[in-house]
């Protein structure tokens, strides 16, 4: 998972349980929270346009559809504004004394 190699990318070998875990933890944080922003979301939209929307027949054919649309709408922007982000905020390392093909050393485990 290139997430998962990005985050937990020079982390000590001693470390790299917890960085792991901590990482798997955050994802798994991030999305129950995502949900239930969305969620709360796609709710509040929903009520929003039943209330002000008189006609019966309209608004329980419409009252879904908007609070979903209204939801995605979000989300989008969120991802738009995340990947705008992104770049100024990855950390690349070069190393120069690193081969094509060689090993890497700094992932190896430490004999005990």
């Amino acid at each position: 998972m290139p997430a998962m190699s990005t985050a937990t990318s020079g982390v000590p070998s001693a470390d790299a349980g917890a960085a792991s875990a901590t990482v798997n933890a955050a994802q798994q944080i991030g999305g129950s929270l995502g949900t239930a922003l969305l969620n709360t979301i796609a709710a509040t939209a929903t009520t929003w346009y039943f209330a002000t929307h008189p006609s019966p027949v309209s608004a329980q054919e419409n009252t879904t559809i908007y609070g979903f649309t209204v939801a995605l709408g979000v989300a989008t922007a969120i991802l738009l504004v995340t990947a705008a982000l992104m770049p100024s905020r990855t950390r690349w390392q070069w190393r120069p004394d690193h081969q094509a093909g060689a090993p890497d050393f700094d992932a190896a485990v430490d004999p005990p």
